[in-house]
């Protein structure tokens, strides 16, 4: 029956682990949780049944004892009936009635402990040996040593199972696992390009004002998500670290519940310090380097416009005309573009290189003597010019008139992302917009060109200046703000869809139990090792069922037997 035990709790342990949770150590339950307004609290499964087992063979223990009496007294019948159980050389592997008392004692013990005096008896060295001349040993007949060495084993097994479950009892625990589970709907976590707005063909053309439909919302939509605030079609961008900053459109209600693969769009952005004599006149690359330095006539005097825009004369300190406002610059048909009033016609239908150059030039003003790390520090890349205050200025105050130039590598990529264990978003895939997606990442570098997230570049910078005080982490910051915009400024043009969305599980934190294996298998091995010495013992008795009866065993072994 202890191996049948043995058996069901191994099998309860491994047929109740949690699925898609794995410790090497440990066995991994699900366990029974039991739940409150303000709490939910779970046993330990196992560990009950651990103990009833161990209580239920320390029960078992006389009837394991029982066996070995009948055991015992098969080998004295069958030692007594011998032939030769009278010659003086036989008669020792006889008991004497010293014997047959420690025999009775032996199997009518309750504990272990009740054998401890009877040792003695079998260790020569701690026997009393009689000095007289006269006095004979007499030896231990086999059958009394068997006696004690199988009930002492007896009882050594049940007590190394009782320890074997308090070991159990002192190593396991509750703790929480997620738990994954297949998704039975498909969530909507993949981006596809909206093409009710426009053709994804139809590159720079997609948002012009005069064909963008319900062009508004769709550039109010775009602002948002690239401010990372609430919108309407709930898309949000994220940068992801490990992927070289690469800023991607995701689910701006996404809940940490799930596990999945989509596809998306992202951009990524690598940029680089130019001079301003670089930016505003163009310079040889033979004398400096960079993505618009080695791009041919990529610089502001270069810059081109529609025919129809209006020059803007002096606005506000200290500007000169139209190309001292910031600017995000892009190359379209081997033209500097970039206006808030769109592309010369003769590059409308062009498709803007991809990865391609930009140019960007940002500036700000800030009241004279307001802090800015950057203006404290040598960075190369910002160049401060103070202007007193005028006589007409009712505060009669100084400005303080940052400009900041950077020369960039702007791409726009599809992605296959996901959101894994780990609990971070994952990129699996990244891969260029070319080929039949190049008129895609035309209609995506719209926002820029367009200046409609120029103003947001240079706030976030500006905000980013007073606290980084280096080039190094003034231009990883640009390269992640410009990523970013980027994409999010073209999110209006997507809608999230069930498309490709794939791998899709949802994880759930559940209790459970953690069963070290180590304790588990050594108290089910030595159920094993006690099932064992039963079915031996009662093999012996069944094999000797002839010589059981009162008739035959006589007053003495009715009563070693305790009847």
């Amino acid at each position: 029956m202890s191996a049948g035990l043995a058996t069901f709790f191994l099998l309860f342990i491994i047929l109740s682990q949690v699925p898609n949770v794995s410790d090497p150590a440990a066995f991994v339950v699900r366990e029974r949780t039991v739940s409150s307004s303000t709490l939910e609290s779970s046993s330990l499964s196992a560990l009950a049944v651990s103990t009833t087992i161990s209580h239920f063979l320390s029960i078992t223990t006389p009837i394991v004892l029982s066996l070995l009496a009948y055991r015992i007294a098969y080998l004295w019948i069958q030692a007594q009936s011998s032939p030769s159980a009278d010659e003086e050389g036989n008669a020792s592997r006889l008991p004497t009635p010293l014997h047959y008392g420690v025999l009775v004692r032996i199997l009518n013990s309750s504990t272990i402990l009740n054998l401890g005096p009877l040792a003695a008896y079998f260790l020569p060295r701690l026997r009393r040996h009689s000095s007289a001349e006269n006095t004979t040993a007499i030896s231990t007949p086999r059958l009394l040593r068997e006696a004690f060495a199988t009930a002492f084993f007896i009882y050594a097994l049940s007590h190394a199972i009782g320890l074997a479950d308090i070991w159990l009892h002192s190593v396991s625990s509750v703790g929480i696992a997620n738990s994954v589970t297949r998704a039975d709907k498909l969530p909507n976590f993949s981006m596809v390009f909206n093409q009710t707005i426009c053709d994804p063909s139809s590159g720079l053309q997609c948002m012009d004002d005069a064909t963008l439909s319900g062009g508004n919302d769709i550039i109010r939509n775009g602002a948002l998500i690239a401010a990372n605030s609430t919108n309407p079609t709930k898309i949000s961008v994220i940068t992801l670290a490990d992927a070289n900053d690469t800023a991607i459109l995701t689910p701006s209600d996404f809940v940490r519940e799930w596990n999945f693969s989509a596809n998306t769009y992202g951009a990524r952005a690598q940029c680089y310090p130019i001079s301003d004599l670089c930016a505003e006149t163009g310079c040889s690359p033979d004398y400096a380097s960079g993505p618009v330095v080695e791009t041919p006539d990529m610089y502001l005097e270069k810059l081109r416009f529609p025919k129809t825009t209006a020059k803007v004369g002096v606005r506000g300190p200290v500007f000169g005309d139209y190309r001292d406002l910031s600017r995000i610059m892009a190359y379209v048909g081997n033209v500097t573009v970039g206006s808030s009033t769109g592309v010369p016609a003769s590059v409308i239908t062009d498709i803007p290189p991809n990865p391609g150059p930009v140019l960007i030039k940002l500036r700000w003003t800030d009241p004279a003597g307001s802090v800015s790390y950057a203006r404290e520090s040598n960075n190369g890349i910002i160049k401060v010019n103070n202007e007193p205050g005028r006589a007409g200025d009712d505060e009669f105050q100084g400005r303080a008139i940052s400009v900041m130039y950077a020369q960039c590598q702007l791409e726009f990529v599809k992605v296959r992302y996901g959101y894994n264990q780990k609990q971070k978003f994952v990129a699996y895939n990244i891969r260029g917009m070319t080929g039949d997606d190049a008129s895609m990442a035309a209609v995506l570098w719209s926002p820029l060109i367009w200046q409609r997230l120029t103003d947001q570049l240079v706030n976030n910078i500006h905000q980013a200046c007073l606290t980084e005080s280096t080039a190094q982490t003034i231009l990883a910051t640009l390269e992640q703000e410009l990523s970013r915009l980027a994409i999010g400024g073209a999110a209006g043009l997507f809608m999230r869809t069930t498309q490709t969305v794939g791998d899709a599980s949802k994880i759930t934190q559940v209790l459970v139990g953690r069963y070290p294996r180590t304790p588990v298998y050594v108290f089910a091995g030595l159920l094993y090792g006690y099932a064992a010495l039963a079915i031996i013992l009662f093999l012996s008795t069944a094999a000797s069922h002839k010589y059981w009866s009162a008739a035959t065993l006589g007053p003495q072994f009715m009563s070693l037997l305790g009847y």
